[in-house]
């Protein structure tokens, strides 16, 4: 499941023209701000999306291909949890549970590849399906993925007890936040193993998610060029997790902002999104 999380959450959630419009958007807002700088602001947005569209045509290929496989994935993983008694007792919930989350997983990623094969480019180009949703579900099922890599020491999750209702489209949420926990995890995993600190602050304007993890931090780079489409400091990354997060957030009418901890190792993300009513 990490090649999927790591490479198909993020070629597969894709919707090229929103992502590109999502960064001319910006460009055309900074270029009225700013007056003489357009061209040049215009120009580097411009470039952005001439490589997006490589990633439009990869992310129908990885859609493709990835899907043939799903369905034996899933029909092993189901045969085992009819087999459970042949596991050791004091190992029976941990197999239980792994064997339920590669199910629910795999059904969640095949409906995201369904998603992404029948969407016609007018769909695409009118938007992300917006709903009222409690953040703390998707939040909780992304920790429960996270929580065995061996990266990840211990999570600190503190959030508010009540839910916590957001305006945006829940898959690309859950997207985005999976990206970044998982970079927060892998980064870690670098020296050893350490804690994962996740905060849910709903009281502001908007609901924002802080994620700090305790690796070696961000290297003096800036938000832009982390987020920018191929980059990456991975030797097998694709380059794309952080600006496709950037982008989709961007869309729903929120902000990412990442940065290096103040007095301590680490790195600090922030999600900010519109609050639900």
């Amino acid at each position: 499941m990490t090649f999927l999380h790591g490479v198909c959450l993020g070629a597969l959630g894709i919707a090229l023209p929103m992502f590109a419009l999502g960064w001319w958007r910006r460009g055309v807002r900074a270029a009225s701000a700013h007056g003489p700088r357009a061209e040049r602001v215009l120009q580097r947005r411009s470039e952005r999306m001439e490589r997006l569209s490589v990633v439009a045509e990869l992310a129908a290929i990885f859609a493709h291909e990835v899907k043939n496989p799903l369905a034996p994935m899933r029909g092993y993983a189901q045969m085992l949890s009819g087999r459970l008694e042949a596991v050791q007792p004091e190992h029976r919930a941990i197999f239980e549970k792994g064997l339920r989350v590669i199910m629910h997983e795999v059904d969640r990623l095949n409906a995201r590849i369904e998603q992404v094969l029948s969407r016609t480019q007018a769909r695409r180009a009118a938007g992300h399906e917006e709903c009222q949703f409690d953040l703390m579900p998707v939040l909780s099922g992304v920790l429960s993925l996270i929580e065995m890599d061996p990266g990840v020491r211990e999570i600190h999750f503190i959030s508010p007890s009540e839910p916590v209702p957001v305006a945006g489209d829940p898959e690309l949420v859950r997207a985005a936040v999976l990206n970044l926990v998982k970079n927060a995890a892998e980064a870690m995993a670098e020296s050893a193993p350490a804690d994962l600190h996740v905060e849910v602050d709903a009281s502001g304007e908007q609901v924002a998610l802080h994620i700090r993890d305790e690796g070696p931090g961000l290297g003096g780079r800036s938000v832009d060029e982390l987020c920018a489409a191929f980059f990456t400091t991975k030797e097998a990354g694709t380059g794309l997790g952080l600006a496709i997060a950037r982008s989709d957030v961007e869309q729903m009418g929120g902000q990412l902002h990442l940065r290096n901890r103040d007095g301590t190792p680490g790195a600090w993300a922030e999600l900010r999104l519109p609050k639900g009513l």
